[in-house]
């Protein structure tokens, strides 16, 4: 079974960064996280996320470059909650740009290792820290190929920005 790595050099990656969530990821996060507002799914994929957003009764807006609207282009004001999936090659701009966005909540499913760069410490995390990390303690399988690292939520919440929650799913 190949192997989907962490970096921009992985021959086998996605061209497009497409990697679909698996439902019980999002299942995870909406049993952890109340989300205020209608949705905004902005890397909707396919529509993974989206139809379990759906099915738990949130109003969903489900974008995606491929389908012709690049996010990081978007500047109307968002007052819901963005959640998504990033392209983990725009991780960081997706995070920024969401939070600038007004989203009152974000939500982010990107890799650990995320987590720990001086780079994004400096930009972003010591500026906009996520409010709770949700870390899944289970190794994500998609488009048949077992991910190299584990995943978490990021949650940045606007209206409680002052400490971060550690939590952890199976």
């Amino acid at each position: 079974m190949p192997r989907i790595g962490g970096n921009q050099s992985n021959p086998e990656r996605h061209p497009t960064d497409l990697y679909p969530t698996n439902p019980a990821w999002t299942e995870a996060l909406l049993d952890q996280v109340h989300l205020r507002g209608a949705v905004w799914e902005c890397a909707a994929g396919n529509g993974d996320m989206v139809r379990v957003l759906e099915a738990r009764g949130y109003l969903v807006r489900a974008t995606d470059l491929l389908a012709g609207c690049d996010f990081l282009k978007q500047t109307a004001p968002w007052p819901g909650s963005i959640v998504t999936n990033p392209p983990y090659s725009l991780a960081e701009e997706f995070v920024a740009h969401a939070i600038d966005l007004g989203a009152e909540q974000v939500a982010m499913l990107l890799p650990i290792g995320f987590l720990g760069s001086q780079r994004r410490f400096h930009r972003l995390w010591s500026v906009r820290p996520p409010t709770t990390v949700i870390i899944i303690s289970s190794r994500m399988i998609v488009n048949g190929a077992a991910s190299q690292f584990n995943h978490c939520w990021c949650v940045f919440d606007q209206l409680d920005p002052a400490r971060t929650e550690l939590r952890w799913v199976l």
